[in-house]
């Protein structure tokens, strides 16, 4: 499903295999700057420049919650932006460049596929006033042809590495998982549709509640001229505001903003500016589906929609207004981070002082807690996995596998997204027995939960879409048909090696 970024990643680290996860998380960076000059490029003739930076410096404060590391959502969005850039110019070299990179960028992520919608930015520009229609429609061709050009090279790149066999059978379990229809599957059609259009309604009702607090400023303000007063309210309104955004999720308000942003700016604003402004919006609506929630993506999706908003603050209402609630929500998602910790490894950031014992963690700090679970489970098992083994990590930490340099035994380093359905197949289809890794613990979320031998039987108050109890019949089912023993085990962990 992540071809293209496997490919990318695992090249880079071929490249530069010391740099491990710190090497993945400065590449992750490096394409975010890249983000942030193409947004510049693209957007410096229809906008201030100021606006772009507070624009691109608003993105990144939203997402610095999220693990900043090279990664499938993060190589999208890069060649969205890249690809969108050259869909914007005039000559059909460059518009032919814009359309190969959403071509190779549909293996970057499978959903991609939706993107090839870009390739007719230029009709949309035609719309907009910016060309004639059969200019608009001449580009739109060739743009189309690099699409497909972009797809044929990445083909004949898994051809030649041997990889087509590889790719094919992750499709089927892709399109096994979306066709799911048992409940067990985050990732089924009906889910997935069902989480866009609850982001949409939770949009709507932040909407509603922080649009409400500032109209009412907004209106009070504009009756009472006491300063003192003024600024009261002021202060009312900013820790009502403040205090809703606290609760939300980062990227909520943020979506809010840019998408009255982008509305504001289809309404208001003509030729080839609209049109920026109409892709930025599509942008944002478009990259989300296919994944398991909205928010799971980060603000990187609004990386276009982010300055247009900006800029429409400053023109049609008064900066030192608005601009007071959007610092407010930049501070707190700084606070935020601080306080309750980044994507999957909650806890304050000062109390991250740890890390994990292997060279491929070097430089990544955690708390002292979870870095002990980790570093015992790889003293554990030190002794029965070796490096190249194939190695079957049950319960939502396939991280194990590269510290540990193993192979993942079915197609999905993380079974747990699987329904019991296709981890039953996926299992059967094994010729060869792995050494099995189980947890007794459960990793979603922010904290680990406490350890327990009965999540060997049962997730009891833990379950969720990932942990679901029939997954773990399927799996204890597995390790008797084939007679496995418990080699070594720990509050944490037990680990199984096939019977003689």
């Amino acid at each position: 499903m992540y071809y293209l970024s496997g490919v990318a990643g695992g090249a880079f680290l071929a490249l530069c295999p010391d740099m491990g996860v710190l090497g993945i998380r400065l590449l992750g960076l490096l394409c975010l700057v890249v983000c942030m000059l193409a947004v510049w490029r693209m957007l410096k003739p229809y906008i201030s420049p100021g606006a772009i930076i507070a624009g691109n410096a608003l993105t990144m404060v939203a997402f610095a919650a999220m693990p900043v590391a090279f990664c499938y959502d993060i190589l999208s969005i890069m060649l969205y932006l890249l690809a969108i850039e050259q869909l914007l110019k005039h000559r059909i070299s460059r518009v032919m460049a814009g359309g190969f990179l959403l071509g190779i960028n549909v293996f970057s992520r499978i959903p991609n596929v939706l993107g090839l919608v870009f390739v007719f930015i230029p009709l949309l520009m035609a719309w907009c006033g910016a060309y004639s229609k059969k200019r608009a429609l001449h580009l739109s061709v060739f743009s189309l042809i690099g699409a497909f050009l972009g797809i044929a090279m990445v083909l004949a790149l898994m051809a030649l590495l041997g990889h087509l066999s590889i790719f094919a059978e992750s499709l089927a379990s892709v399109y096994q998982v979306a066709s799911d229809s048992s409940g067990e599957s985050s990732h089924s059609l009906h889910s997935l549709i069902y989480q866009q259009f609850r982001f949409y309604k939770i949009g709507f009702f932040t909407w509603l509640k922080l649009g409400t607090v500032v109209a009412v400023y907004t209106v009070m303000r504009r009756r009472i001229t006491s300063a003192p007063v003024r600024f009261v309210m002021l202060c009312c309104a900013l820790g009502v505001s403040g205090w809703m955004m606290w609760r939300m999720k980062p990227l909520t308000p943020i979506w809010v903003l840019c998408a009255m942003g982008c509305l504001t700016a289809i309404v208001t604003l003509r030729g080839k500016a609209r049109g920026v402004s109409v892709v930025a919006l599509m942008l944002m609506l478009i990259f989300p589906m296919g994944s398991d929630g909205v928010a799971n993506n980060g603000s990187i999706i609004l990386f276009l929609a982010t300055p247009v908003a900006i800029a429409m603050c400053v023109e049609h209402t008064r900066m030192f207004r608005s601009g007071y609630f959007i610092l407010a929500f930049a501070l707190i998602c700084v606070a935020k981070t601080a306080v309750e910790g980044v994507y999957f490894d909650g806890g304050a950031l000062w109390h991250k002082t740890a890390q994990v014992d292997s060279p491929k963690a070097r430089g990544i700090l955690t708390t002292e807690k979870r870095a002990a679970i980790l570093n015992d489970a790889l003293c554990g098992i030190r002794g029965w996995v070796a490096e190249g083994d194939t190695l079957l990590v049950y319960g939502g930490m396939p991280m194990l596998n590269y510290l540990t340099s193993t192979r993942p035994a079915i197609h999905c380093c993380w079974p747990e997204l699987l329904s019991s359905k296709l981890l039953r197949q996926q299992l059967s289809e094994m010729r060869t027995s792995p050494m099995v890794l189980r947890q007794k613990f459960v990793t979603m979320g922010s904290e680990f939960s406490a350890p327990t031998p009965r999540m060997l039987h049962t997730y009891g108050n833990a379950k969720s879409n990932f942990c679901i109890d029939t997954k773990i019949a399927v799996l204890n089912h597995f390790l008797a048909s084939r007679r496995y023993q418990i080699v070594w085990e720990n509050a944490h962990f037990v680990l199984y090696r096939p019977g003689i």
